[in-house]
């Protein structure tokens, strides 16, 4: 009996990851990340609970509760209430649109269904703990309630504190664990506060296509203003912002309440859109003082690798990238020291004038010489105000590592990093799991570590030193989940059979082919899209030997697959049949790289087996032991 209760303990354990690999599996292939990291949390098993430590302006470490508390209150009334100084007149400059007077109606019963409707499951309640799944379960009879309160708030322009204001999460970023600096807080907002900010985004967002903590709001309000917000609708903006407070939730309690004064409402669904709106106010104050940047020119009309045809000077686009904004951070990109400093003093400029805040110690400056110029040479001094910008060999973003050296080298060095931390924190419980079946654990490292070691490999231009790099680490990996030993004398090609798995390097091919066909699918406006299609036009490459491109890593694997180079955009443009393209071309490419593996094994064992017949001839003997020596140079070492 108790054989068979720990057989089909085995077996449900067993079916229980199993269904957790599939399903991170399929959350990976469709691109779920949300989904994906949340599956993934998981199966790590839960963290270490517990109150971090934080430390104060003058160092001392906080440890007991109530200091804890009091630091985090001080640390964000600090930053949630700066007083910039604002340039009236930089804001006076700006262009006036015409007044969008719809803006001004009243909220609809259409509009509230809208909003609730779009409200996404699975987020987080705010300080009432009402989720949102229960405003979408309510039905018509809330929507009617919500109504009556939405046209009060309307018409009298007074908003109930329960609608306005948050209560903060802290989320540790990267860095010290004590400095609170490296935490960013998440505003936690009542999902009735939500919807009536939805009904105000959906009107905003069409006007922020025409025209998060440190943003002037007295600054936002002109700027709403000057795009044609009218003012009936600025103030049921202001509603949600003006008097409200916050208070920082730890370990499971909230601290007291503080006013707020300064930002928009991180987590709130209308904060996107007015700092869009915002930067372009910031884009229209710079665009007359900014340096040309980066000269491309393209041309989508032909094929992406008859680079003759972008000799042309009648059909090609040109184009300049200078400033490339993501979300607060923006990319700066220029040929010379000189316009980077222009660029920087500029935006600098206009974040002053509107009461925004460039974050001096966060920003560095990444130096990637020309062919004519060399890493030891002078780096750039960029500075802002009188702060000089540090330099850096590396930086590290969304994921992803730039290198000065605009080589993949630090980037595989970081992804090996990453997954044997991931390898590491599942060893125990799936990899060296006796209850799992091997199939199971070689699932989980598919759907986990084999994620983690390839992000961003879309974009790789990759050498043999990178691939042998990661082909090592997979096999590494592989023969430790089979137990395999190297006193086994197993080739790489039959470890691989065994897992039913392929190379690391099908499954770049894999990858980039994948992210070209979406390329090609991409609208002509797309930034994407161009610079595939396009080159710098400035510049000029190395005589003899060239370093790699994109373009010719692409091409390599096209032809690997056995896609014709000349005609594959017309296949790309068509999803299904491209995927399956793809998944016969990889599998073909496998196939002939593991036999071309095995032929050179046979190769290597051939010469090897001729080299070890012992000579017959005495002219390899030790005159003084007699030992006979397989070479001259064999003789000349042993004596």
């Amino acid at each position: 009996m108790r054989s068979k209760v720990q057989r089909r303990v085995r077996e449900m354990e067993n079916n229980w990851w199993i269904q957790k690999a599939q399903e991170i599996q399929a959350l990976s292939d469709s691109n779920n990340s949300k989904a994906f990291f949340a599956a993934t949390k998981k199966i790590y098993g839960p963290t270490s609970q517990g109150v971090r430590p934080v430390a104060g302006k003058d160092g001392t470490l906080h440890k007991d509760l109530a200091g804890i508390r009091d630091r985090w209150k001080e640390h964000f009334c600090e930053l949630l209430n700066q007083t910039p100084s604002v340039n009236i007149d930089a804001i006076a400059n700006l262009p006036q649109l015409s007044v969008k007077s719809h803006l001004d109606e009243t909220p609809t019963l259409e509009d509230i269904a809208t909003a609730i409707g779009a409200m996404k499951k699975g987020k987080a309640a705010g300080p009432d703990g009402i989720p949102a799944e229960a405003y979408k379960a309510a039905g018509s009879a809330l929507i009617e309630k919500l109504h009556v309160l939405l046209m009060r708030i309307w018409d009298e322009e007074v908003i109930p504190s329960d609608l306005q204001d948050a209560l903060i999460v802290t989320i540790f970023k990267k860095g010290d664990t004590a400095n609170c600096e490296n935490y960013r807080g998440i505003s936690l907002l009542s999902i009735a506060g939500k919807i009536f900010a939805r009904i105000l985004a959906c009107r905003l967002f069409p006007i922020a296509e025409e025209a998060f903590d440190s943003v002037h709001r007295p600054t936002l309000w002109k700027v709403l203003s000057k795009i044609g917000c009218p003012e009936k609708y600025i103030r049921m903006i202001r509603l949600l912002h003006d008097n409200m407070s916050a208070s920082i939730l730890i370990d499971g309690e909230s601290t007291e309440s503080f006013v707020v004064k300064t930002g928009v409402k991180q987590g709130c669904v209308i904060a996107p859109t007015l700092f869009s709106i915002f930067i372009s106010a910031v884009l229209h104050l710079v665009s007359e003082k900014l340096p040309r940047g980066i000269d491309m020119q393209f041309r989508m009309d032909g094929k992406l690798f008859n680079l003759r045809q972008l000799k042309a000077k009648t059909l090609t686009t040109h184009m300049a990238v200078l400033e490339l904004q993501y979300a607060d951070d923006n990319a700066l990109v220029t040929h010379t020291e000189e316009d980077l400093q222009v660029a920087v003093d500029a935006f600098s400029y206009a974040y002053d004038a509107l009461g925004l805040t460039l974050n001096a110690r966060n920003t560095q400056v990444l130096f990637q010489p020309s062919p004519d110029h060399t890493l030891e040479q002078k780096q750039p001094e960029i500075t802002v105000g009188d702060t000089r910008l540090s330099s850096a060999d590396h930086f590290s973003y969304l994921g992803s590592c730039l290198s000065c050296k605009a080589d993949l080298d630090v980037e595989t060095q970081v992804r090996l990093k990453s997954a044997s931390a991931a390898f590491g924190s599942l060893r125990d419980r799936v990899f060296n799991n006796r209850n799992l079946y091997t199939n199971t654990k070689i699932k989980f490292y598919k759907a986990v570590i084999l994620p983690t070691l390839l992000y961003g490999s879309e974009a790789w231009t990759t050498y043999s030193r990178h691939l042998k790099s990661l082909e090592r680490y997979h096999q590494r990996c592989l023969r430790r989940i089979l137990n395999i030993k190297w006193q086994d004398r197993r080739t790489n090609s039959s470890v691989l059979e065994e897992a039913n798995v392929t190379s690391i390097e099908s499954y770049i091919i894999k990858n980039q082919l994948r992210w070209a066909g979406h390329l090609v699918r991409m609208p002509s406006s797309r930034l994407p899209k161009k610079i595939l299609y396009g080159e710098l036009s400035n510049g000029r490459r190395n005589q003899g030997g060239q370093r790699k491109r994109f373009k010719d890593s692409l091409k390599h694997n096209l032809e690997q697959c056995g896609i014709n180079p000349k005609n594959w955009e017309q296949l790309g443009n068509d999803r299904p049949s491209w995927r399956s393209a793809i998944h016969t071309g990889v599998a073909h490419s496998e196939q002939r790289r593991r036999e071309h593996c095995e032929s050179l094994r046979l190769a290597r064992k051939e010469r090897h087996q001729n080299a070890s017949v012992v000579p017959t001839s005495t002219d390899f003997r030790c005159p003084v032991c007699q030992r006979i020596c397989s070479s001259r140079i064999g003789l000349y070492s042993h004596q």
